[in-house]
């Protein structure tokens, strides 16, 4: 995966654990990455969201509801 992609699917996650939420198109249009690529390098990501997710900013259980 492109560095572009992997940051586009980080905000993504981001803006997901937040309470300003953006859908993947508005991510996609900013970020210039197909949505369909950022679908990509987040399931990618996914397993390993724990560790890329400070504890500070997420609880592991909100991490988890990610994937559901």
């Amino acid at each position: 995966r492109s560095p572009i992609s992997i940051a586009a699917a980080v905000i993504y996650i981001i803006t997901q654990l937040s309470d300003d939420k953006k859908p993947l198109k508005d991510i996609s249009v900013v970020t210039q990455v197909a949505e369909g690529t950022i679908k990509n390098a987040y399931k990618d990501l996914s397993p390993h969201l724990s560790q890329i997710i400070p504890s500070w900013f997420a609880k592991e259980e909100d991490i988890k509801n990610l994937h559901s």
